[in-house]
């Protein structure tokens, strides 16, 4: 049904979905909507696992290191899972931005890690080593 206004030309237009799916106009069904919004706020399960974590330690103590390890493996491999054909041809395309990334996982940070340790070690955190190693 479409509904015409005078500021508008189509101000409402609706469609009844025969297949009885709910489908979102990116034509998403709601189960494949609802995934996809739990994926998108994964920085909010993050900062909210660290707050409790840095709150409520004992929350996460049970979190020992072969299940850390397990749940590591897990969410790489549900990462990973998200990788297209696409997403290989776009590196393939453009090697610069996967050289950058190289080179800043493991040349930069490592360096930037250094010269930070350097200064806080000439701060009140020097008596603290392993605070430098982390």
């Amino acid at each position: 049904m479409v509904y015409i206004s005078k500021n508008s030309r189509v101000m409402c237009k609706a469609a009844a979905n025969v297949s009885g799916d709910v489908s979102t106009p990116s034509g998403m069904n709601q189960y494949e909507q609802i995934i996809e919004t739990l994926i998108t706020l994964f920085p909010v399960w993050v900062i909210l696992g660290t707050i409790i974590g840095i709150y409520k330690p004992a929350a996460v103590t049970w979190l020992e290191m072969d299940l850390f390890t397990l749940g590591l493996g897990f969410l790489m491999l549900s990462m990973e899972l998200t990788l297209t054909f696409e997403d290989f041809r776009c590196c393939l395309r453009n090697p610069w931005t996967v050289g950058v990334g190289f080179l800043t996982q493991y040349l930069i940070k490592p360096m930037l890690g250094f010269v930070i340790a350097m200064v806080i070690q000439n701060f009140a955190f020097a008596s603290i080593p392993s605070f430098l190693a982390g």
